[in-house]
């Protein structure tokens, strides 16, 4: 995105990092910023994987068959902004629907 921070960039790895990883227990990286508040596991997951994991708005898992494959992680805009390119990209990813 124009005008982002450098690091945005690795926000979003991180954010496509904890998607991917935790994507079969929790719908999106803003959820799992979200349970982090009040739940043990979610608030030690970054420092389990240091640099490796983003929560909020932006970070999405891909499924195929109900079983998460992939992930998309963006970063460098709002958190609207963010999970809206991360709604169209995991829209674009995901295979059509029978």
């Amino acid at each position: 995105m124009d005008g982002a921070a450098w690091a945005t960039a690795r926000i979003a790895e991180a954010k496509a990092f904890a998607a991917a990883a935790f994507g079969s227990f929790a719908a999106s990286t803003q959820s799992m910023h979200e349970r982090a508040a009040s739940s043990g596991f979610w608030s030690t997951a970054p420092g389990l994987f240091p640099g490796q994991v983003a929560y909020g708005d932006g970070g999405l898992p891909l499924f195929l068959g109900g079983v998460a494959v992939g992930a998309v992680g963006i970063s460098g805009g709002t958190g609207a902004q963010d999970r809206a390119c991360a709604d169209a990209a995991a829209a674009a990813l995901s295979p059509p629907q029978p």
